[in-house]
């Protein structure tokens, strides 16, 4: 339509019309183009006024399963570790062409400073006994997820009405799900699991469904500060109300004595 253009190209979602699907485009340095972009197809044109605003931003091929990859990266896992938080303002893809074709794309994902930061404290924990449901291979998760809700279900001790205490620990083949004991004893479907007394390293965020972002920030912080990993598993424990609602996440790597 103007293959001549070399100004820049921004898209994003617009609002939904009904059960039309919108996507705008932003043209810079566009306005000499008008009367050609207005009997081009557009179903509305405007002049859009300077903007400006915080945004973290990636660059990836032009390839529609990619671009989902690093969609995904930048907000489930770079967010989520950074000391920032998603704002209001829209995202945006920024196009690069070369020889009239669309090669890669520049991701905006909008920004702006948390108002309290991560942190990481170190804690002195007593020893806990939790009742876990184990399982390994493809969909360990869900798997020991049901084992766990099942034996729950036949134990009113372990049912809460103020919420739960829910422990996780994950590799790569297998998942461990827990509730403390509360004197209840194990049977055929679930274990005794022990948490040691000892000295952790404790990071306390909002919840996170994949935690291990966290994991390698305890790592770093126990090497880099003089201390050494013990070789009990990073351990993750989510603290919900009874409604699932508020859930508050703590994990913890426990620290070898020296």
């Amino acid at each position: 339509m103007i293959p001549d253009f070399d100004g820049r190209i921004f898209g994003r979602q617009g609002k939904q019309k009904g059960n039309m699907y919108s996507y705008e485009l932003y043209l810079t340095g566009a306005e000499k183009y008008r009367s050609i972009l207005e009997n081009g197809g557009f179903r509305e044109i405007h002049t859009h006024a300077a903007y400006s605003h915080l945004y973290a931003t990636t660059i990836v091929k032009n390839d529609e399963l990619e671009i989902n990859k690093s969609w995904n990266y930048i907000y489930d896992t770079w967010l989520q570790s950074s000391m920032f938080t998603m704002s209001d303002a829209p995202c945006l893809e920024e196009y690069f062409r070369c020889d009239g074709k669309v090669k890669r794309l520049k991701l905006y994902l909008p920004i702006e400073k948390k108002d309290s930061l991560l942190s990481i404290s170190i804690v002195n924990l007593q020893e806990e006994h939790f009742l876990a449901a184990v399982s390994h291979g493809y969909r360990a998760e869900e798997t020991a997820s049901d084992i766990l809700t099942n034996f729950i279900r036949q134990r009113p001790a372990l049912q809460k009405k103020n919420g739960y205490r829910i422990l996780i620990i994950r590799n790569k083949t297998s998942y461990i799900c827990a509730v403390p004991a509360e004197n209840e004893m194990p049977d055929i479907s679930v274990k005794q699991l022990t948490i040691p007394s000892g000295v952790y390293a404790v990071i306390e965020c909002d919840c996170c469904d994949d935690y291990s972002v966290f994991e390698t920030m305890l790592i770093s912080f126990i090497n880099e500060n003089g201390f050494e990993c013990d070789e009990f598993p990073i351990f993750a424990i989510y603290e919900t109300d009874s409604l699932f609602e508020n859930i508050k996440l703590k994990i913890y790597g426990k620290i070898k004595k020296c």
